[in-house]
């Protein structure tokens, strides 16, 4: 169990990454600059958003 959590933490880590070079790369910005907090706390948000996922 440990091992397989540490796995998803890896991918989410992983996952969170692509997203701020992709979002990097859009607005033509280095993503040295997009803060990992900052997305972190973004992602949660619109997960936690009912409307985000319909039925």
């Amino acid at each position: 169990m440990v091992r397989q959590e540490i796995y998803g933490y890896l991918l989410t880590h992983y996952a969170l990454s692509a997203l701020i070079c992709r979002a990097a790369a859009e607005a033509g910005i280095d993503p040295d600059r997009v803060k990992f907090k900052r997305t972190v706390r973004i992602v949660r948000r619109r997960a936690a958003d009912p409307a985000a996922f319909p039925p």
